[in-house]
């Protein structure tokens, strides 16, 4: 027999996905085996010596792979791995799995004829009809992240670093050779697989006590079975690849992610991680319905019910108790069903009633942040109550107003609660102040006057809801944009230190600040004189020349015009002229 009530609970599974490879085969393979014959298009003669057919067997799939057509209409396109009379690219291994941030190098042997010499190889994804595929390391979207390892003999290694998910492609190599009709592309490339870290957590349902294994998944299988380093709140605390522990509480609040080692600055999303509990929390007015149900065949037909609060009779015989939840019905339910000579009692259900929610509003300065935190009143009959019991991470605090004024420094986490005095077993709706969930990221990372920039204020959490409310700031004060993104045309007072708040339910996130810097080139350009006033004959000045810049001017030329005749006459932020003669009169400047 169990007492059920009507909050719904939401279980996430995960579902493990297998990839299908094709694998290639020797050519005597059996006969369940399909040939596919590569393809040679010839857009003049050749000798046999040129190249010659082969073939590839592959393992009988529910589809056949095919080749594609050739590319343009004067090359010689031979679709496959093995050597066709000396011509060949071989690819270790075809596919490749890798995380995002991280660096990939890719294998690769080739060969040709030794009459032939090499004029020009490449790597690329697209080849658009009738023209020439595009070489990787003139795309934009890979400019400066791939790089070529092989050489002009039988090495096409080549590395891309910094790979996002969007790099998800299949990569070939193309080599072309000093005559007109001796170009190669190897088929079928090595397909990339980019993927972003979850954590998974086992098992679904948690029991305070219990065992809780954490893995680090991806939608494919990293190649090299890399390392991974695990973190708690920010803090490392394991290198296994599975993170195990033993849950404490159901009410833990901690923060766990994953990444792969050397690319730590890559995590997965943290998750938090909750065992279930069997009660309920309502807020004060809500409709409640509590309903006995029997899980014994033999019971099935009774309908004789008793229901009980904290162990004491409450005179009801009905299958259900509905009422408005108060302060006063918060407590322990349990309900018996009549058989023979006694009521069958269930296990009890702990009913709670939230009377008291904190509010919190941030601000930030320097390294740290100023939080006011206000205790809201639900319960009608504590309305009138001004003394407050306030809690920090469930440890008393302080008695004060509705309202206090803490500091939340950098790193730092903690949960608030309130109470009425003399009713502190009453239920609070909390607030954490947490750092570590929130990220800005500045686009371009170097901004100058007149640019447009952006500043993005990422959630890295996903434990938290979709109703986020942003709040930015700027040197400490509150910038009217309440969007996830911050967009403005760069002037050079915009530089300065922005931070962002994000208010989730009663989750508080607060970032770190960035500092933008937006450069501009010299202005105000002026020169001053030392000593002032009639120069003598035979004495010193010096000359110092001072201009608004960011970053600031290092490199300073000077020049003296005399007439027409403009000549150098040294570098320096300051010039000295000694034992000064009529030859040096001119104007001076920077």
């Amino acid at each position: 027999m169990a007492l059920s009530h009507t909050a719904a609970q939401d279980t996430n599974r995960d579902n493990d996905e297998s990839a299908l490879n094709s694998t290639v085969q020797p050519a005597n393979s059996s006969s369940q085996e399909d040939a596919l014959y590569s393809n040679v298009k010839k857009s003049h003669p050749m000798s046999e010596d040129d190249i010659q057919y082969s073939s590839i067997r592959f393992s009988k799939l529910s589809a056949s792979p095919r080749p594609s057509a050739p590319k343009a209409e004067d090359d010689s396109v031979v679709y496959s791995v093995v050597g066709q009379d000396g011509w060949s690219v071989t690819y270790t291994p075809e596919r490749i799995c890798a995380s995002k941030g991280s660096t990939v190098d890719v294998s690769c042997t080739y060969s040709y004829p030794w009459k032939y010499s090499i004029n020009g190889t490449l790597w690329f994804t697209n080849w658009p009809k009738y023209s020439d595929p595009e070489d990787l390391s003139e795309n934009p979207q890979y400019r400066g992240r791939v790089h070529y390892l092989g050489n002009k003999n039988n090495d096409c290694r080549f590395r891309i670093t910094g790979l996002t998910e969007s790099d998800s492609a299949t990569y070939r190599f193309r080599f072309l050779t000093n005559s007109e009709g001796g170009k190669y592309t190897g088929e079928p490339g090595v397909t990339l697989t980019v993927t972003d870290l979850q954590v998974s957590v086992y098992p679904v349902k948690l029991t305070v006590g219990h065992s809780v294994t954490l893995t680090c998944r991806t939608v494919c299988t990293l190649t090299g079975s890399p390392a991974f380093t695990w973190y708690r709140n920010g803090d490392v605390i394991s290198y296994k690849t599975k993170y195990s522990f033993i849950l404490a509480s159901s009410d833990d609040r901690d923060l766990y992610s994953c990444a792969v080692r050397g690319y730590e600055s890559f995590p997965s999303p943290a998750v938090s991680v909750r065992a279930e509990i069997n009660s309920d929390t309502v807020r004060e007015g809500q409709w409640v319905r509590l309903t006995c149900r029997t899980t014994c065949a033999h019971l099935s037909y009774s309908n004789s019910f008793r229901w009980y609060k904290n162990g004491q009779d409450l005179s009801e015989t009905s299958e259900y108790l509905a009422f408005r939840a108060s302060s006063e019905r918060a407590g322990s339910y349990s309900c018996g069903v009549w058989y023979g000579s006694k009521y069958l009692l269930s296990p009890a259900v702990t009913l709670k009633v939230t009377c008291f929610r904190v509010d919190a509003h941030s601000n930030p300065v320097r390294d740290k942040w100023n939080i006011s935190l206000t205790c809201k009143i639900f319960c009608t009959q504590l309305k009138n109550h001004k003394t407050i019991t306030w809690y920090r991470n469930g440890q008393y605090l302080s008695y004060s107003n509705q309202e206090i004024q803490v500091t939340a420094s950098s790193g730092a986490a903690s949960r608030y609660s309130c109470a009425v005095r003399g009713y502190e077993s009453l239920l609070c709706n909390e607030v954490t102040l947490r750092e570590g969930c929130t990220k800005i990221q500045v686009k371009p990372e170097i901004v100058t006057e007149g640019e447009s920039v952006t500043l993005t204020c990422i959630i890295t959490c996903t434990h938290l809801g979709n109703s986020q409310a942003f709040t930015w700031y700027k040197n400490g004060e509150h910038v009217s944009s309440k969007n996830q993104d911050l967009q403005f045309r760069a002037m050079r007072g915009d530089s300065g230190s922005y931070s962002c708040a994000v208010q989730d339910g009663h989750n508080h996130l607060l970032s770190t600040a960035v500092t933008l810097s937006v450069n501009y080139p010299p202005t105000d350009t002026s020169v001053s004189v030392s000593p002032s006033g009639e120069i003598e004959e035979g004495s010193s000045v010096t000359l110092t020349c001072s201009s608004d810049a960011n970053p600031p001017v290092h490199r300073y030329t000077w020049f003296k015009k005399t007439g027409a005749v403009t000549s150098e006459r040294g570098t320096g932020e300051s010039h000295t002229i000694t034992n000064i003669s009529s030859e040096d009169s001119g104007q001076y400047y920077c």
